[in-house]
């Protein structure tokens, strides 16, 4: 099952007029609402930023026996990078894109538009801005991995080689492994990319010394 071409989404503003905006996706099995206490906690109090969290489509999601859970795509195996769900990761992918020329088409300019996420929708949003075909803000992944790291090569779009991008991660994450993160940063180091990488002495969660960390990420990308 696909995600539709649109999705529910949560939005906040900080300020009247936003001049930037956050898009960030919630991992497996949450929704956009759990970021939403966060936001005070990730830009400081002069910038003007629209938040968007969309919520993942409910999918069959068979590392849960196939139970349904919202995700912006299946998982048919521990070993992720086994018998990746290429048309989910491509259909999320859509949605994402279409948010950001949503935000583009109010008034937002792509130079200041940064994207981001937890888990899997950390690895979405890594996967599309690496081939959106505009430069972007940032690029976050949070406890994420490259999804479809083979194709990156002929995929990846020129301008997104500037792009910064935030990598954290738990030493202990034991849904996605440190040494698929370090393959991940391998692929990108190759390729040219500037990775701001982090590690934590933590599972497959986000910490409070990270959050300090996205919130002055986020400050230097959009001052």
């Amino acid at each position: 099952m696909l995600p539709p071409k649109s999705l529910p989404f949560i939005e906040l503003e900080t300020a009247p007029t936003p001049d930037a905006s956050v898009i960030l996706l919630h991992g497996g099995g949450g929704s956009g609402r759990e970021f939403v206490s966060l936001v005070p906690d990730l830009v400081n109090t002069e910038q003007r930023v629209r938040f968007i969290f969309p919520d993942a489509p409910h999918i069959p999601f068979t590392l849960f026996g196939g139970h349904s859970m919202r995700a912006w795509f299946d998982v048919p195996h521990y070993e992720l990078e086994r018998n990746q769900d290429e048309d989910g990761i491509r259909a999320s992918e859509a949605v994402l894109v279409r948010l950001i020329e949503q935000e583009q088409s109010r008034g937002i300019p792509c130079s200041r538009i940064l994207i981001g996420g937890f888990s899997l929708g950390g690895s979405i949003a890594l996967h599309t801005g690496l081939r959106y075909r505009q430069p972007l803000a940032g690029i976050m992944a949070l406890s994420a991995y490259l999804p479809l790291a083979h194709l990156l090569d002929r995929e990846s779009s020129a301008c997104s080689r500037d792009t910064p991008i935030f990598i954290a991660h738990g030493l202990d994450d034991a849904l996605v492994s440190i040494d698929l993160v370090e393959k991940s940063m391998d692929t990108l180091r190759d390729l040219g990319y500037r990775i701001d990488r982090h590690i934590f002495p933590m599972r497959h969660t986000v910490c409070l010394e990270e959050i300090f960390l996205i919130k002055e990420w986020i400050g230097k990308m959009l001052k």
